[in-house]
Formats: structure tokens, sequence, C-alpha cells
């Protein structure tokens, strides 16, 4: 395995304790500020990122890395994919998007002036559709959803909402829930998103569905 440059050592140190920093104190803290909070010269950020907008590039793709490690490293249950499975697999990605929530709160406000950026969030977009839609047509071949799910005029409205609420339980809980923390209202979020699914199951699907435990859930990851 190469091993990384002291540049390279340095780039991946911004990008990690920044977005600590992003975290903790927000969106519109400057680059004189992160320098000053890690105790380093602005010049040796900028040397690396010289705006704010290429430091945040550089998080986006981090946290754009550690979802697509996290979805390869999981494995199928033996007999397939059940709703347990789908629920872990979601408190997994919410502990992902917890620790990058500055990305979260950044991509809400990038627009298509910012073409580079757009594109790149247009095209992730399109990847993450396609692995929802494989996912739910596993669902639908075992018998846990209804083959109407997947119906030209009611996936896109079923995507809109999972999506919409996958990405925006994020700001809801910087902006309302943030005194009571994420540890606490985790499962009120996981039970948010796996309720996009509850029309569209089936008596199976349901099943496996009300014997979850969302605080258990909420904990495993």
């Amino acid at each position: 395995m190469k091993s990384l440059s002291k540049g390279q050592i340095t780039r991946n140190s911004i990008v990690e304790k920044s977005r600590f920093i992003f975290n903790e104190k927000g969106l519109d803290i400057t680059l004189d500020v992160i320098a000053q909070e890690m105790g380093l010269t602005k010049g040796r950020i900028t040397n690396h990122f010289p705006t704010k907008e290429s430091l945040f590039q550089a998080i986006t793709t981090y946290y754009e890395w550690q979802l697509g490690e996290y979805m390869r490293a999981i494995r199928l249950p033996e007999h397939g994919i059940n709703i347990q499975f789908l629920a872990q697999l979601i408190s997994g990605v919410m502990d992902i998007q917890y620790e990058n929530r500055c990305v979260i709160g950044y991509l809400s406000l990038v627009t298509e002036e910012k073409k580079e950026m757009f594109a790149y969030i247009s095209e992730n977009y399109k990847r993450n559709v396609q692995g929802i839609r494989n996912r739910v047509t596993a669902m639908v071949q075992q018998g846990l959803l209804v083959p109407e799910i997947l119906h030209q005029k009611t996936f896109p409205v079923f995507l809109f909402q999972y999506v919409t609420i996958l990405t925006n339980w994020v700001i809801s809980e910087q902006h309302y829930n943030r005194e009571a923390g994420y540890e606490k209202m985790k499962a009120v979020y996981l039970r948010g998103v796996m309720q996009c699914y509850l029309p569209y199951f089936t008596e199976e699907g349901r099943r496996q569905y009300e014997a979850l435990s969302f605080t258990r859930l909420a904990k495993s990851n």
C-alpha cells in the first residue's frame, strides 16, 4: 500500500479537523477562524484550499467516500434483505450524516450558480436513486413491499418523501432539537424515515416493521 506524502497527510488533517469545527461553530466562520482553531497559519490552509468553497468541496467528497465505504461494507443477510436489516442500514447512514452535518447544511445552500458543485450533487443524486431503487426492488421480490411502489407515478412520490426526510432530519436536529441532542432524538428520526415505507408494506413487511425497536436500533451502530 502506497504511503501518503506529508502534503497529503496535512491536507487530510485539515479536512477532518475543519469538518469538526464547522459542525460545532456553523458554516459562517472564516478560514482565519478555522486556522486559529487548528493552531495553523491561514497560509497552511490556503496552500491546500485557496477558498472556503474549495475546503467544503473536499469535506463533501470525504463525506461521499464515507457513505460509499459504508455501503460497500454492508453484507446482506443470508436469506436476503429484511426490514430489520434496512433499519440498521439507515441507522448507520444517519450516524455518518450526523458526523458530517455541516455538509448537509452546506449542500442545502448550493445553487445552480455554483456550477461545478451543483453538477457534482446532481450526479451523486442519480447514483443514490439507483441504489434506492435496487433496494426497493429487492424488497418487492422478498415479498416485503407491494409492487405498486415501483409504478411510474408512485415511485417518484416515495422517492421525494424518503430522500427529503433522510437528509432534512439533520437540519431539523440542528434548528429545533439541538438541545435535546442527537442520541436522544435519533430513534424519532429513524422512525420517521422508515415510515416512508409504511403505505407500501405487505402483510409480512408490516409484521417485521411492527417488531422493530427503534430505541434499540438507534443505539446499535
